[in-house]
């Protein structure tokens, strides 16, 4: 699996995997959130969350759960957060 060295390299602290993982997932976050708040500063500081989120936890993360599948997650639960109350 994949995710697995990246997960190992954020765990002990290493900058430029979560780099990568900033520039590999920033994107397809962003729009995730989009969907859910409609509203893109809303949503890209909803991801500014996740990625702090992860990089303080990073030494919680879990070398088996799928990277990609956290970070939805994670964004999903923020965005329900910041949603407005009439949705």
């Amino acid at each position: 699996m994949i995710h697995r060295p990246i997960i190992f390299q954020l765990k002990s602290g290493d900058m430029a995997a979560f780099k990568i993982v900033f520039h590999k997932y920033y994107a397809r976050l962003t729009s995730y959130a989009y969907q859910m708040v409609h509203d893109r500063a809303e949503s890209e500081s909803i991801v500014d969350d996740v990625m702090v989120n992860l990089w303080r936890n990073r030494e919680n993360l879990n070398p088996d759960q799928h990277l990609e599948s956290y970070l939805l997650r994670k964004d999903a639960r923020y965005s329900e957060f910041s949603m407005p109350s009439y949705y």
